[in-house]
């Protein structure tokens, strides 16, 4: 347990390097630094698509809309990205590196309250199936375990970081 305190942000590379060397430590490093990317590169586009959907039904600004030729919407692209920055800089301080684990637990309540979302969706899918031309296959008991499970870990995270959930609500 004291490695876990001292290790808390890089633990599973700190695990790595004590079990297989420095080359387990090297990919795991690297796995981690693709995944990033990955996840980056998966709210850029989704977060743009967002934006600009919700510009043309006239619930965001217009020119989020916009597209250049190759139908990129630079504005939403920029958008999302001034919003990531100001987050991060609103929580990272240098003189203090443990900070980064803030910006992790505001994006591990954003995650979970995502996935409150998708469970509500599937109530409301349920009750009301029959105005709906496919089937819903999800058992009640299935959706109550995983509102449940997301609740225990959504509240977790509350309780353990209150003030990561302050940032969230101010975000």
């Amino acid at each position: 347990l004291p490695l876990i305190y001292e290790h808390p942000s890089d633990m599973l590379a700190v695990m790595a390097q004590i079990l297989g060397g420095s080359a387990f430590h090297t990919v795991i490093c690297i796995d981690a630094v693709v995944i990033l990317c990955g996840g980056v590169i998966t709210a850029i586009v989704g977060v743009s698509g967002l934006l600009k959907r919700l510009a043309n039904d006239k619930v965001m600004p217009q020119f989020l809309a916009y597209t250049n030729s190759r139908g990129a919407n630079y504005s939403a692209i920029i958008c999302f990205v001034g919003v990531s920055m100001s987050l991060f800089l609103a929580i990272f301080d240098p003189a203090d590196p443990t900070g980064i684990n803030n910006f992790g637990g505001v994006f591990a309540i954003s995650f979970l309250s995502v996935l409150v979302c998708f469970a509500g969706a599937a109530v409301l899918l349920k009750l009301h199936r029959s105005k709906l031309a496919r089937l819903v296959i999800a058992k009640w008991w299935q959706i109550f375990v995983s509102l449940s499970a997301v609740f225990v870990g959504l509240i977790g995270n509350i309780v353990l970081t209150p003030s990561v959930f302050t940032l969230f609500l101010a975000y």
